[in-house]
């Protein structure tokens, strides 16, 4: 066999192995999958938290009566002054109370007599524990409020936030698993997370017993029952599937 048909059959074999290379290097690589469409899905993901309320809002009404508006105003911020006063000796603190008092010449919580003028004061107070909250609610039912003395249990921002969080995680791994049931469902391993977005946040579900509304005729020995309340938080989810 002549020199150069040798080298004729050796450049064949040597660009047969390296076609077969790239061939190999294609199938592993695949790089026509990436010039496709993406295969992605999306998914809801869902988490509740039931944990008690850690503060108990106080809204107690004050109303005075007078054919003098100015005098009116004058008696309903005595009393209110000594209220706020005696609220902060049992150690609520100041920014823990808020008032708003109006001026009105139609009657509003009560019937007005000819000629008079109701003046009211709305108060919002919040005790930062249980204990606290039946010293103030024992004390406000001495202050002849009108209407009900109700503590409405509901969360600090410190814990809610917390709380948030939490159930926030708990959906995002909820979302993962409802996207691998999925994946599996239609024969594809799920890929990475591609995209995330909060739908629901920090919805409050009362739970358990309820707080019990007081009027000013209540013993003031009633306990407080704050019971449990959620924590809702729901994502949407996308995934990718190979």
């Amino acid at each position: 066999m002549s020199k150069s048909i040798k080298i004729t059959i050796n450049l064949k074999i040597v660009a047969i192995a390296l076609a077969a290379i790239i061939i190999a290097m294609l199938a592993l690589w695949q790089p026509w999958r990436d010039s496709g469409e993406l295969r992605k899905i999306t998914v809801a993901g869902h988490a509740r938290i039931k944990a008690q309320p850690d503060y108990f809002q106080f809204s107690p009404m004050y109303q005075r009566d007078n054919t003098n508006r100015d005098q009116a105003i004058s008696e309903l911020n005595a009393h209110i002054a000594v209220v706020v006063e005696d609220l902060k000796k049992l150690g609520i603190e100041e920014r823990y109370i808020e008032l708003q008092t109006s001026a009105y010449d139609q009657p509003y919580i009560q019937p007005l007599k000819r000629g008079e003028n109701a003046v009211t004061s709305h108060l919002t107070v919040k005790a930062v524990n249980k204990e606290l909250a039946e010293k103030a609610q024992e004390y406000l039912l001495t202050t002849s409020p009108q209407g009900t003395i109700t503590p409405a249990p509901t969360f600090s921002e410190e814990k809610r936030k917390k709380l948030e969080d939490e159930a926030r995680d708990k959906a995002i791994a909820d979302a993962k698993l409802q996207a691998e049931r999925t994946a599996r469902q239609v024969g594809a391993k799920l890929g990475k997370i591609l995209e995330i977005k909060d739908t629901v946040g920090g919805g409050i579900v009362p739970y358990g017993p309820e707080a019990i509304a007081l009027d000013s005729a209540t013993s003031s020995t009633l306990p407080i029952l704050s019971g449990e309340q959620e924590i809702s938080f729901s994502v949407e989810a996308i995934f990718e599937i190979k």
